[in-house]
Parts: C-alpha cells; structure tokens; sequence
C-alpha cells in the first residue's frame, strides 16, 4: 500500500468522525490516483437529502459505516459499482440506496460472524426483526423479542442461558445492532453501548425515556420499515 498505513488497525474499529473522514480520502485518493483534498466531494455530491434534510456526504457515510473506515470503504466501492453502470459523473444516494441491501448482507454476515460464539442464536435473534419498524418504545422492543424468540425456548449468552427478553435486548444493544435515540424539540440523539453501557440493563430504570432503533446498516437487507414509511403508511411511530 505504498506506505499509506491502510492496513492499520483502526480501519477496523470505529473512530472518531475526522479520522474517519480523513482515512476515506486517503483511501479514496489512493484508489483514484487523485489529490486527497476535497477527495469525498470529487466522487459524491457535497451533500445528501438525508433523513428529511441536507447532510454532509461524509455524515450520512459515517453513519452507514457504523463508524467504521472499512466498512465505509466497502460501502463506497458498491456504490460506486451502480454509479459506473448508470454513467453517473458522481455516487449519488440513490447510489448508495441500491448498493444498500449488498451492504447490509455483509453487515449481517460480520455480525453473525464477530458475535456466534456469544450467542447460539445469533442469527435467529436478527431475523426476528425482519420486516419491522426501525424504531420502538422499550415495551415493543421486549414484546418482539419475546414472541418471536424468548416464547420458543431459552438463548445461550456468553455461556448463560435465558429466556428473558431484557438479557437478550441488552445483547443487541452491546453488539450494535440496536442504538439507544432521545429527543427534544428541535432534534434527536444516538447512544451506543459505549456511550452508555446502563441502558438495558435490569437495574438501570430510565430506560423508558429512550427509544431503540435499529441501525441504519441492518436494515434495508431485513426489510425494515423507514421512519418515513411507517409515517406514509400509517403505522404508529412506537
């Protein structure tokens, strides 16, 4: 890699925003043969319409990516594949739409993959979400997992089984695949388990001032309805 430091480690973990975005042009330059200034907005428009508002392009990617460079790499590339095919100057986000479903299979295989020795049920807990509303009061949350798995028989944890829905959405919170969302009267706010570890757990009791909300990478492959389209089609926003 010419010495570019693209196999370092934190192209595999999540970092900050910044270095993020620095590491993406820095890949980005180097695949292109392009200067690394502006690289972002030479391949993608400098803003997306994005959860009803204009975003920066390296915002709406951050998020997709989970904050990780590599997987922000991989997005990039599948998009760009559908840009070449449709001649398009740049990736656009109807782009990034269609790559979408390609993406979050590799999504759900690294969570299946980084998580089955945790979890024997790993892949069944995922699926149980399909076709869902991405967000959900902490009621619903524990209705669907009950039904849909803790009713079928116990889970092994790390070693313990259960059968209790708050064990098993306490797992999801710490993998990533649900976020914590809070909001106030002009905007709303993600928490990871890193940012607050109590959340969902038994002993912490604020959990109902939160919603759940799976994250954006998982859910144009499990059919997860949008935030948009639960509005649209008259679904109750939980």
């Amino acid at each position: 890699h010419r010495g570019s430091g693209y196999s370092h480690p934190i192209f595999y973990t999540k970092c900050r925003r910044t270095d993020f975005v620095n590491l993406l042009s820095k890949r980005i330059a180097y695949s292109l043969s392009i200067p690394e200034k502006n690289a972002l907005n030479r391949i993608f428009p400098s803003t997306f319409f994005w959860g009803k508002k204009d975003v920066k392009n390296y915002v709406c990617l951050y998020t997709l990516a989970y904050e990780r460079p590599r997987w922000g790499i991989q997005l990039c590339k599948l998009a760009q594949k559908t840009a070449l095919l449709k001649n398009h100057d740049k990736i656009t986000l109807d782009d990034i739409e269609t790559a979408w479903v390609e993406y979050g299979k590799l999504r759900v295989a690294d969570l299946e993959s980084e998580h089955k020795h945790q979890c024997n049920k790993i892949t069944a807990i995922v699926n149980a979400f399909r076709g869902q509303p991405s967000l959900f009061s902490r009621a619903k949350l524990l209705e669907i997992i009950n039904q849909s798995i803790s009713s079928r028989g116990s889970v092994c944890i790390d070693g313990n089984e259960t059968r209790k829905s708050i064990d098993i959405a306490y797992f999801l919170y710490r993998i990533g695949f649900i976020v914590a969302r809070t909001n106030d009267s002009s905007s709303y706010y993600h928490y990871s388990f890193e940012d607050f570890s109590s959340l969902l757990s038994t002993k912490f009791q604020k959990d109902n001032e939160f919603e759940w909300e799976i994250h954006p990478c998982y859910r144009k492959v499990l059919d997860i309805k949008s935030l948009n389209a639960s509005v649209r089609e008259g679904t109750p926003r939980i």
